[in-house]
């Protein structure tokens, strides 16, 4: 189980795949392209070092269309994760949804709340306040059900007069954690306020 690392920091940290943490290929399923973009694994790595956990949430709808196995995906996600770790990273935990837009009679994908529900569940933590991060809205709107934080890495998936003004749009998935930790750090206000409260119990 992890446990909230401050007051002002989110308790998960959710992230996309696809176009977030690797490169995007159509419907990938062969270890060999897994590419890690520029700083992603910096961005996990600097969530580790606050004890934020990182869930991997992600539709992938080619299980369903019959276009690679889940043990594909499998195979996909290993690598991933040797990839991350070579760096120091890792993901706390992964959901995905092998099912097509017909197909998901159960309503897991994404921009469901069910998936994040059970990443949260499987990690033991309470999702409000939980900051999410994507390249389409998708991977973002559930923010507004969790009443948590949404960073959008803009890819050009998502035409800008369609972005809601509570989404934050950042360059890549780095840019959205540096914001996430700048966000978490006490405001003078915040200080002053500790220092009062400190003072007056202290009498």
């Amino acid at each position: 189980m992890f446990a909230k690392s401050g007051p002002s920091l989110p308790p998960i940290v959710f992230v996309d795949r696809d176009g977030t943490l690797i490169k995007e290929y159509p419907y990938l399923s062969n270890p060999r392209q897994v590419r890690l973009l520029p700083g992603a694994a910096k961005a996990i790595r600097t969530l580790n070092q606050m004890a934020i956990p990182v869930a991997l949430i992600t539709n992938q709808s080619g299980i369903g269309r019959g276009l690679f196995t889940r043990e594909q995906y499998e195979l996909v996600h290993a690598e991933l994760m040797r990839k991350l770790e070579e760096q120091g990273a890792v993901l706390a935990v992964h959901v995905c949804c092998p099912a097509t837009e017909s197909q998901d009679d159960q309503r897991r994908r994404k921009p469901s709340p069910k998936m994040f529900r059970e990443a949260a569940a499987r990690l033991g933590v309470e999702p409000r306040g939980s900051a999410f991060i994507g390249d389409q809205l998708r991977d973002v709107l559930p923010a507004r059900h969790f009443g948590g934080t949404a960073w959008l890495v803009e890819t050009g998936h998502t035409l800008p007069d369609r972005i809601p003004l509570w989404v934050r749009r950042v360059p890549t998935l780095l840019d959205a954690i540096r914001s996430l930790a700048t966000d978490s750090l006490p405001t003078p206000g915040d200080r002053i306020s500790a220092l009062s409260n400190r003072s007056a119990t202290s009498k």
